[in-house]
C-alpha cells in the first residue's frame, strides 16, 4: 500500500519537478547572458568586464541577483498596489511560460503541441500588455508615457512578426516549432533559399520586440528615465530585467529553429549564441534612433517589405511544388 501511494505521488509530482528543473535552467541561463553580454561588450569597448568575483567574473550574476534581492523595495505612495505588484510577475511568468513550448532537442518542447507557433506569439503579445499594466499602476507620467512607447513599439513589429512567420508555416505545413525543427534536417538547401531574405527582416524586428538598440526607445534614460519600471526596484524591478534578457534569448532560439537548425546540437547552441552575439554587436555599434523614426520605419518601410515577401514566396512555393 506504501509502494501504491509513492508511485501515485510519483506520477503527480513528476511533471512539476520537471517544470521546476525547466525554469531553473532557463533562469541560469538567463544569468549568464547578461555575463555574456557584458564580457562581449568590454571586448567591443576595448574595456576588462567583470573579472572580479570568481575566475574571469563568472559568478557576478549571482553576486548581482544577490545585490537585488537584498535591496529594499519601496511603494510609490498613490500606487494602485495590487496591479503595481502583479505586473511584473505577469510580465516574468509568460516570458518562462513560452519556452515551455519551444524545442530545445529531437524530444520536442515540454509541452509539445501542433500550434506551438500560435501558443508563442499569444503569450508574447499578452507580455507586452503586462508592460502597459505597469506603467499605469505607478501613476508616474514618466512610467505612464514610457509603458505606451513600448506598447506602440511591440504592437507595431508584431504585425511584421506575423507576416514574417506565415510564409515559414506555409513552407513547412505545420505550427509546430518541433516539426519545423526535425524537418530542416531532411529539407536541404532548398528552403533555406526561400527564408534567407526573411531572416534579415526576422532579425530587425526582434531588435524592435526585445527592445534592444537601436530601438530601446521604452527605455530612453535621457527621455523616461527608464520607461515603465522607473518606480520599480529590488525583486519587482529584478523580475523586468529577468523578463527582458530571457525574451532576447526566446527570440534567439525561434530564430535558430526557424533559419538555422543543424542536425548536431554543438552547431544548434553555437547558432543560438551566435544570434546572441550579433544582438549584442548591433547595441554597441548603432547608436538609438528617434521614435518616430522608429514607428515610420515600421509602417512605411518594414511592413511594406514582409507583405511583399508573404505574397510572393507563398506564390512561388505554390507555383514550384504544386504546379510542377
Amino acid at each position: 500500500m506504501f509502494l501504491f501511494w509513492v508511485c501515485q505521488l510519483t506520477y503527480f509530482l513528476k511533471p512539476i519537478i520537471s517544470f521546476t528543473l525547466y525554469v531553473l535552467c532557463i533562469l541560469l541561463f538567463v544569468a549568464f547572458f547578461t555575463l555574456y553580454e557584458r564580457k562581449v561588450m568590454s571586448a567591443i569597448q576595448l574595456r576588462n568586464g567583470p573579472d572580479d568575483v570568481g575566475y574571469y567574473g563568472v559568478l557576478q550574476p549571482i553576486t548581482d541577483a544577490v545585490k537585488l534581492v537584498n535591496k529594499e523595495f519601496i511603494l510609490p505612495r498613490g500606487s494602485l498596489r495590487f496591479f503595481f505588484l502583479v505586473a511584473p510577475f505577469l510580465i516574468l511568468s509568460f516570458s518562462i511560460f513560452i519556452w515551455a513550448f519551444i524545442p530545445l532537442n529531437m524530444s520536442g518542447a515540454l509541452f509539445d503541441s501542433e500550434f506551438s507557433i500560435i501558443w508563442v506569439w499569444c503569450l508574447a503579445s499578452v507580455a507586452s500588455f503586462s508592460l502597459f499594466l505597469s506603467g499605469w499602476s505607478s501613476v508616474s507620467k514618466y512610467s505612464v508615457l514610457g509603458s505606451l512607447r513600448a506598447v506602440v513599439q511591440l504592437v507595431s513589429y508584431e504585425v511584421v512578426l506575423v507576416l514574417l512567420i506565415i510564409p515559414i508555416i506555409f513552407i513547412y505545413g505545420t505550427f509546430n516549432f518541433s516539426v519545423i525543427f526535425i524537418s530542416q534536417w531532411n529539407s536541404g538547401i532548398i528552403n533555406y533559399v526561400y527564408t534567407v531574405p526573411i531572416s534579415f527582416l526576422m532579425f530587425i524586428c526582434i531588435l524592435a520586440e526585445t527592445n534592444r538598440s537601436p530601438f530601446d526607445l521604452p527605455e530612453a534614460e535621457s527621455e523616461l528615465v527608464s520607461g515603465y519600471n522607473v518606480e520599480y526596484g529590488a525583486i519587482p524591478f529584478a523580475y523586468f530585467f529577468l523578463a527582458e534578457y530571457l525574451n532576447m534569448g526566446t527570440m534567439s532560439v525561434i530564430f535558430n529553429i526557424v533559419f538555422l537548425s543543424q542536425r548536431f546540437y554543438f552547431f544548434f547552441f553555437a547558432g543560438i549564441f551566435f544570434m546572441m552575439y550579433n544582438i549584442i554587436w548591433v547595441r554597441a555599434t548603432l547608436p538609438r534612433m528617434r521614435y518616430d523614426v522608429l514607428l515610420e520605419f515600421c509602417w512605411k518601410y518594414i511592413l511594406i517589405f514582409s507583405s511583399w515577401f508573404f505574397f510572393f514566396f507563398i506564390f512561388l512555393y505554390y507555383f514550384v511544388f504544386y504546379l510542377f
